[in-house]
């Protein structure tokens, strides 16, 4: 089964943090379920899932009850998949916005490929604009690398000022 992923998982470190939530919750789940084998009540689980493990779960199940062996297989899916999504890096000149990281991966999500995970990094030393490691490509759109290429129109400019 080919697992798409919800638009709040966007790096690999967001992907790797649902399964750990969500072996937790599939531990809780086979309690609950012990718990009611033995005293006939159904009690509730302590653990409070994020947004991104919700729209997993919801993805995977649909309206139907999470059962542990719905689970397991939902884990074994995550991290077949999480080894084959193309990974790009992207550094920024500063921390991205909750939105900006929103909608740079909204993008890359509808152009580049549906399961695509970034990994922003931030360094201010880029200046501006952005540096992109696909892979064994670089893609650097960064100011400090735009200075470097033109030294010497640089140096015309500062003259001026």
């Amino acid at each position: 089964m080919k697992f798409s992923l919800p638009a709040e998982l966007i790096s690999t470190e967001d992907v790797k943090s649902v399964i750990y939530e969500l072996k937790l919750y599939r531990s809780q789940l086979r309690s609950r379920i012990i718990k009611k084998r033995v005293t006939n009540r159904l009690g509730k689980t302590d653990l409070e899932l994020s947004l991104a493990a919700k729209a997993v779960l919801s993805r995977y199940f649909g309206r139907s009850e999470p059962t542990p062996a719905g689970l397991e297989q939902l884990l074994l899916t995550l991290d077949n998949e999480l080894s084959n999504m193309p990974q790009i890096r992207l550094v920024l000149a500063d921390v991205p916005t909750p939105k900006l990281k929103r909608d740079i991966t909204d993008w890359f999500r509808q152009n580049v490929s549906p399961d695509l995970l970034i990994d922003f990094r931030f360094s201010s030393s880029i200046l501006g604009g952005m540096v992109i490691s696909a892979g064994s490509h670089i893609y650097d759109w960064s100011y400090r690398r735009q200075i470097l290429d033109n030294k010497s129109a640089f140096a015309g400019v500062l003259k001026r000022v």
